[in-house]
Formats: C-alpha cells, structure tokens, sequence
C-alpha cells in the first residue's frame, strides 16, 4: 500500500523538497471526537521541545488532543540527519480504522528534478546560477521594453496560484538578462490572472517594446491574449483586464 511504483501515490498530499531544504511541519488535530493523534514522519526526528537546550530528538509526538497545533521541524531539514533520499511516510500511529481513512501520506525527498514525479522548483535561495529557461514551469521570454543594455526578461508561470487556482502569473524584469533571477517577487512588474483555470502565461512574448500574455486550458489552443503597448510606465502588480488590448478567439473585446 505505500509503494508509490505499485500502487501509485495516495490521494494524501505528497510533499516535495530537495535533499537538505530546510522544512517545517505543521500538526494539527481538529477532529470532533475526544481522539489524540500521534504523529509520525519517517527518518525525520525534531526537537521534543525546541526551546530547552539539549531536548530529547523524537520521532513520535504523540501530545495532540483535540484543537492541539504544533511544528515539527526536522534535524537537517528534508533528509534528515542520515541524508535520506527517497520516499518517507508521515502518519498517525493507530493504524487501525485511520490507514484507510487516509491518515497518512508520503514526503518524497530528492536529489534532483528528475526524483519527482511533478515539478520542484528550488527555493530562491538555492537556485543561484540556475537560468530561467531550466526553471520548471516556466515560460521564459526576452526582448527590448526598455531602452537598458541588456534585454528585458518574461517569466509566465500559468500553474501558479497567487490569485486563484492555477490562475496564473507572469513577471516583468527590467535589464532581466544580465540579473541573477531567483525570486519572482523581485519582478518589476506582476500581472496576475483573473479567474482560476485560466492558465495565464501559459505562452509570453515580448515584441515591439509590448509585452504579450497568451492564457487558456491547457490541452486547449489558446483563448486569450493580453498585450500592454507600454509595459516600461507599469510597476507593481497589475491584473490582466487592465491590458491595453484583449484578444479573444473570434475576435477582440478591448
């Protein structure tokens, strides 16, 4: 039952992080049954207590009653203090009744991309002298919106869920070709999707000084295309209905 290559992952969340990102676990019970919980995260001891030098290192907690909330934070974050890469369970201890309820799930560490099954992106951090175009999920443009050096840098991120469920984003950076772009807060410009599924960025461009937003489900071609003739007097986040043109198949609304 938990051998992800035999029976697939569970419909629990699957947590990702690359070997020694560093990782907290937040715990609540909030069950409405007089039950305690015992949590469990295989080859992850913590700190019993975090604010008492030499506390015991444990690997059980079992102090959640209900409405109990606590952290978790593993000794040597994702890994462990053996490095251990691969997939761990996290669960609750009283396996009987609550296997089959679903409480438990899998926290896969890797080594590199290629040791998940969706795409991780590194924390910002931990992704110096990665280039844009290696960052997974990541439309990436380039083109001349100011008049700087080096050219301007698009990033679409259509999967992200700043505004709604994979919404969508897209980054403007001024001069981004020759910048170390390791947070996408650092955007001069944020334009944000409108409504979840639309999948905003899924396609960027930059032409003619104008910056381009192609939006749609995926699978699909595309159903929307937002452009802003004058991205260099934009700053800040912008939502895409403000784009100076809307394009919908069939023809333009704006």
């Amino acid at each position: 039952m938990y051998d992800s290559d035999t029976f697939g992952d569970p419909s629990t969340p699957v947590f990702n992080a690359f070997l020694d990102d560093p990782i907290h676990f937040h715990v609540n019970n909030v069950a409405d049954k007089a039950r305690g919980i015992a949590f469990h995260t295989a080859a992850h001891p913590w700190e019993r207590f975090r604010t008492v030098e030499a506390s015991n290192e444990i690997g059980v907690d079992d102090r959640f009653i209900v409405a109990k909330s606590s952290e978790a934070i593993p000794l040597g974050g994702a890994g462990g203090l053996a490095d251990s890469v691969g997939d761990h369970i996290y669960q609750e201890m009283k396996q009987r009744r609550r296997l089959e309820s679903g409480s438990w799930g899998i926290f896969r560490v890797g080594d590199d991309e290629d040791d998940f099954k969706t795409p991780v992106q590194p924390l910002p951090d931990r992704a110096k002298g990665l280039p844009p175009k290696k960052r997974p999920g990541w439309q990436v443009a380039h083109g001349h919106v100011t008049d700087n050096k080096h050219a301007d840098l698009l990033v679409g991120v259509p999967e992200s869920d700043v505004v709604g469920v994979n919404a969508g984003a897209t980054y403007l950076f001024f001069d981004g070709e020759g910048r170390d772009v390791r947070d996408l807060l650092d955007a001069d410009v944020q334009f944000l999707g409108n409504d979840d599924h639309d999948h905003a960025g899924m396609h960027v461009d930059i032409d003619d000084g104008k910056v381009i937003i192609e939006a749609g489900s995926f699978g699909r071609c595309v159903e929307k295309r937002y452009i802003f003739e004058n991205p260099r007097s934009l700053e800040g986040t912008i939502n895409l209905w403000k784009a100076d043109i809307i394009e919908e198949r069939g023809g333009s609304n704006k």
